[in-house]
């Protein structure tokens, strides 16, 4: 009797265990996942800044003001030279 009892919390212990083990996994499993969640999100953010910082600088408007600029300058350079 003793020993049935005994195998019986024995059992009982094992399974504790073993439910904990998965647990613990599955709540460091969601952590990742969640982890890696925030990653994406964040790498998407600065993906869309990024796209629209290249779509400022090389648009037509853009491309104009930066040439008349360089003109500007060239000119400038020019009356330096005289």
């Amino acid at each position: 009797m003793n020993g049935r009892i005994a195998g019986l919390v024995l059992l009982t212990l094992c399974e504790l265990l073993a439910g904990l083990g998965l647990r613990n996994e599955a709540l460091a499993s969601r952590s990742r996942t969640e982890q890696y969640n925030r990653n994406w999100v964040e790498y998407e953010q600065h993906k869309a800044h990024y796209q629209h910082l290249y779509r400022q600088l090389t648009s037509p408007d853009a491309l104009r003001a930066r040439l008349e600029y360089i003109k500007e300058l060239a000119e400038v350079e020019q009356l330096l030279e005289l």
